[in-house]
């Protein structure tokens, strides 16, 4: 999602008043120009990773390493880059990327694009993708009000024959701060997704990733990393999670574990910061958060709603200037019309 200056605004806003110890964030490297606007991140193989960029760039995976040095670059030909958010992997070694980006909650072509795991690594450059595509079972409406606007998406992970995604919730009722969890078959097709859950986390989800055996789930927000451990059969918010908070605050888009207490993590740049990979240690600091599921103590409602309506905000000029277009387009056509029966 393209919203730096909406990320600057909630950053000075946000109030950290926990008095829990803050994560600290080891710089990797910087990724360079080719994923100024990285969105995702996840594991090719022993030594080196994948990420992609957001929105409008082109429709291709970029392979790099912890110094950030760019190894290969792979084209995914029949497809386009419409709003990609995040990377999944399933056991076979199979590439998901999440093209759900939903910022307007209006689009008719969601997708999920999966890449088979010989051609990341041995593919000439260009490789074609099988695509599922899917809809939302509970959206009656595009876009739905103000109160509902919850079918944005920059989070999904891979787990048994299926994909897990959780919702980007920037709607401005008491239905604000839930994010929803679909379940998608890991197949070519068009499906309408199963609602699963949903958990009250209050902070906008960007990424998430599982580890391992899928014992551990990470939800990324741009403030924090949420730590769902011990469930059972995919039954992520059957436990409290672990709430880690940071203690530098940036665009922060995509995650991935690299052992069970560390995760790898890129933001985007915006103003000048960003644009890197970073380590963070999760035994570095921990904040005991109180939420349970259904039930969570609102600290920071105020700040949320501010952000909400500035999203609102754009949306709203989004739309009022799409209309405006097709005003305009109108009444191109009836003087033409005009000029014409005049000319006869």
């Amino acid at each position: 999602m393209r919203c730096g200056f909406l990320f600057i605004f909630f950053t000075l806003i946000y109030d950290f008043s926990s008095s829990a110890q803050l994560l600290d964030t080891q710089t990797l490297c910087s990724l360079g120009s080719f994923a100024v606007e990285t969105s995702g991140i996840e594991k090719a193989d022993s030594i080196s990773y994948l990420t992609h960029n957001d929105s409008g760039g082109r429709p291709v995976l970029y392979r790099f390493n912890s110094s950030g040095l760019l190894l290969d670059t792979l084209i995914i030909s029949n497809v386009k880059n419409i709003d990609w958010e995040d990377l999944a992997r399933d056991d076979s070694g199979n590439i998901y990327i999440g093209d759900f980006g939903n910022n307007f909650n209006d689009r008719t072509n969601l997708r999920i694009i999966k890449l088979n795991h010989d051609s990341i690594l041995y593919s000439s450059g260009k490789t074609s993708a099988e695509i599922i595509s899917f809809k939302y079972p509970d959206q009656a409406a595009l876009p739905p009000s103000n109160s509902n606007l919850n079918f944005d998406c920059e989070a999904f992970i891979h787990s048994g024959d299926s994909l897990y995604l959780f919702t980007k919730n920037i709607s401005t009722s008491k239905n604000s701060g839930y994010t929803k969890q679909y379940r998608i078959p890991d197949t070519g097709g068009s499906f309408t997704a199963d609602l699963v859950d949903s958990f009250y986390l209050n902070e906008p989800v960007t990424s998430a990733d599982i580890l391992g055996q899928d014992t551990s789930l990470v939800l990324l927000t741009y403030f924090s990393v949420f730590l769902f451990h011990g469930f059972r059969s995919n039954d992520f918010f059957s436990v409290a999670p672990k709430q880690f908070q940071f203690r530098s605050l940036t665009q922060k888009e995509a995650v991935l574990f690299k052992d069970s207490s560390h995760l790898l993590i890129t933001d985007e740049k915006v103003f000048g910061t960003g644009g890197k990979l970073y380590l963070i240690d999760l035994t570095s600091g921990v904040l005991k958060s109180s939420c349970r599921k259904k039930f969570y103590s609102i600290s920071h409602s105020s700040h949320k709603c501010i952000y909400n309506q500035l999203l609102i905000f754009i949306r709203r000029k989004s739309l009022h200037r799409h209309h405006r277009q097709i005003r305009n387009r109108n009444n191109a056509v009836k003087r033409f019309d005009a000029s014409d029966k005049n000319s006869k």
